[in-house]
């Protein structure tokens, strides 16, 4: 037992030279001779064009956001600066993004498979351009042209930092620009909410009167309260986000908030985000959380929407509404995707529109040949003159058609939007008044 022992003690210290001196090699080897294998690989892996103009230097360190022993481990650390990655050949930007430095760790065991694994990577001063053009094509989606790459990527999260992205969608008519900015300090995520909930309560007071306002949010705090699942802790919002542009032709305004680590492959601490944006006429705010990008079924939002017409949100949210008076509506939205279909259920909703109260549960299907509206929508006071757009008749005009002895308006409906979406909603109004 002693021989044992002592063979496994000297195997033991072998295997802490070998370690050491690999250690010490990493450290002072010239990693800028090794630039034009990597831009080459990392270039093969995404199919666009890799450049490293600065330093590419390398240390040996723990990843301290990696749990369990693998996080004892020491494993290679890599900054390269003045990073610039290449566009599709019809975008309109030379580059898809430019970065005045990218920190990344690095597994080597899936190297031997041909295989980039990156646990987490840093975007230092990141600036961006996202684009599609009007038959879908986009130049965020990496993927060789012709033959299959030989390396595959594999990325575990992104650590964000300041920077600008700019975003040009020809399919939706969306050209904005988007600014990120550190935060001068971390902002809880219940925080966050009471503020959105105090702003969206001001907007609403605009919208549908103060007593509207107050009837919105009569009971449904603790239902609509969006949250973690399983109770991992939330992160803290790190980065704020100032949004400008034009959506359709109409102005888009707004900011937001977000945190400060997006993990990609498994679940960590939910992603929180916030926004405050109006786009025309419409205001749409949310405070919530997201798990994992690649899966939305971890979507968990509390929704305000407001504005002039609920028609106007066809453009924004692809949904066919009426014509109606000013509304107001706050309510839980939660995202349920699978590969084949897709579903939002907006949970617990309450609305005010015009006079009228309205409540209920709506859900959102992706279908074909079109996507499908369903739920169930009450009211308890519901002033008739409200419903008049759906019929066609001016809501301004008070009784009209009825004054001039009709029954229906004569205006004929404009039915364009009706391929769009269908609908299978079941109303009950406890009370429809006329004045």
């Amino acid at each position: 037992m002693k021989r044992l022992g002592k063979i496994l003690l000297g195997i033991g210290v072998v295997f802490a030279l070998l370690v050491a001196i690999a250690a010490i090699v990493l450290a002072n080897f010239d990693w800028n001779r090794a630039k034009p294998w990597l831009t080459a690989s990392i270039g093969n892996a995404i199919g666009r064009s890799v450049a490293i103009d600065g330093d590419l230097q390398v240390s040996w360190q723990r990843d301290p956001d990696i749990h369990g022993w693998r996080g004892w481990l020491p494993g290679p650390h890599a900054t390269l600066a003045d990073v610039s990655i290449g566009n599709t050949d019809w975008a309109k930007s030379p580059t898809f993004a430019t970065l005045k430095a990218t920190e990344l760790s690095l597994d080597l065991l899936p190297l031997l498979t041909h295989t980039l694994s990156i646990p987490s990577m840093r975007l230092v001063e990141p600036n961006m351009n996202l684009e599609r053009l009007p038959d879908g094509r986009d130049n965020w989606t990496f993927a060789k042209d012709g033959a299959s790459s030989p390396w595959k990527l594999d990325l575990g999260r992104i650590l964000f930092d300041q920077g600008d992205v700019t975003i040009v969608d020809r399919k939706n008519a969306l050209d904005v620009k988007v600014r990120i900015d550190a935060l001068r300090k971390s902002i809880a995520f219940d925080e966050l909410v009471a503020e959105q909930e105090a702003s969206a309560q001001r907007e609403a007071a605009v919208r549908v009167g103060a007593s509207g306002a107050r009837q919105l949010v009569q009971g449904t705090e603790k239902a609509a309260e969006p949250g973690p699942p399983s109770g991992e802790p939330v992160q803290f919002y790190a980065f704020g986000l100032t949004v400008a542009g034009t959506f359709k032709n109409a102005p888009v305004q707004g900011s937001g908030k977000i945190g400060g680590a997006l993990a990609l492959k498994h679940e960590d601490r939910p992603f929180p985000l916030q926004a405050d944006v109006r786009i025309g006429d419409t205001r749409v705010a949310f405070v919530g959380t997201l798990v994992d990008p690649t899966d939305l079924d971890s979507l968990d939002l509390r929704l305000w929407l407001s504005g002039k017409n609920l028609s106007g949100l066809y453009d924004i949210l692809k949904v066919t509404l009426p014509n109606s008076p000013p509304y107001a509506t706050q309510g839980h939205l939660i995202g349920r995707f699978a590969r084949s279909e897709k579903k939002l259920r907006y949970e617990n909703f309450k609305a005010r529109v015009g006079s009228s109260d309205l409540r209920g549960d709506l859900l959102y299907e992706t279908k074909t040949p079109r996507p499908l509206l369903s739920g169930k929508v009450q009211s308890d006071l519901l002033q008739f003159r409200d419903l008049a757009p759906l019929i066609g008749a001016d809501p301004a005009l008070g009784d009209a058609p009825a004054a001039q002895g009709k029954v229906l308006p004569e205006q004929p409906f404009r039915p364009q939007h009706w391929q769009g979406m269908d609908a299978n909603v079941e109303f009950t109004g406890d009370r429809v008044f006329r004045d």
